[in-house]
C-alpha cells in the first residue's frame, strides 16, 4: 500500500504519513522506522485484502509496534542510567528514581501509556495501555488470561465509545 510523506508545517520536524488510497493520515513521527511500523498497521477501508483480515488485529497490537515500544524503553534507560538494560532490570522503570527499579502499579500504567504515545501507537492502544498497564499482542494473546483479554477489550471499547 503506498504512502505520502510530508513535513508537518507546526513541526517541521515531523514527517506525516498519508494513505494513498484513503487519503487518511496514518502517522506523524520523527523516525521513519515508526512511520514504517504504523503504516503496516493502518487498516485501510480502501483496500480489499486489508478489510477482509480478522477483526482481532484492530484490538492487538502487532509484533513491530511492540518492537517500537522495546526499542523506546531501551534508549529511555540508557539515557536514564547511562548503560544497556540487564535481564533484571524492569521494561517500565520508575524515572525519578537513581537506580533501576520497577514502577509503581500507577505510575507503570502511566509510563506504558506515555511510551505508547512516544512511540506513535494509534489512540485507542495507548488508552488501553495507560488503563490496563499491559499489552495484548498477536504473540501473548494465546497465553493471556482470558480476563486479561477481556479488560484490554473493554479498554478499547470505553475509547472508542468516547471519541465517537
Amino acid at each position: 500500500m503506498p504512502f505520502k510523506h510530508f513535513p508537518l508545517l507546526k513541526h517541521p520536524e515531523l514527517i506525516s504519513s498519508y494513505c494513498s488510497l484513503c487519503g487518511a493520515l496514518v502517522a506523524a513521527s520523527p523516525n521513519p522506522e515508526i512511520l514504517t511500523i504504523l503504516e503496516r498497521l493502518h487498516d485501510c477501508p480502501q483496500d480489499e485484502e486489508a478489510s477482509r483480515q480478522a477483526i482481532s488485529e484492530d484490538v492487538h497490537l502487532k509484533v513491530e509496534a511492540v518492537d517500537a515500544l522495546q526499542r523506546l524503553s531501551r534508549a529511555l534507560f540508557r539515557r536514564k542510567f547511562g548503560r544497556e538494560p540487564g535481564p533484571d532490570d524492569p521494561v517500565v522503570f520508575d524515572p525519578d528514581a537513581e537506580t533501576p527499579q520497577r514502577a509503581s502499579q500507577e505510575k507503570h500504567q502511566e509510563l506504558l501509556a506515555k511510551m505508547g504515545k512516544a512511540a506513535g501507537l494509534p489512540s485507542h492502544f495507548v488508552y488501553a495501555m495507560g488503563q490496563t498497564g499491559f499489552i495484548v499482542t498477536e504473540h501473548n494473546i494465546a497465553i493471556l488470561q482470558k480476563e486479561k483479554i477481556e479488560m484490554w477489550e473493554r479498554a478499547i471499547d470505553e475509547y472508542l465509545r468516547r471519541a465517537a
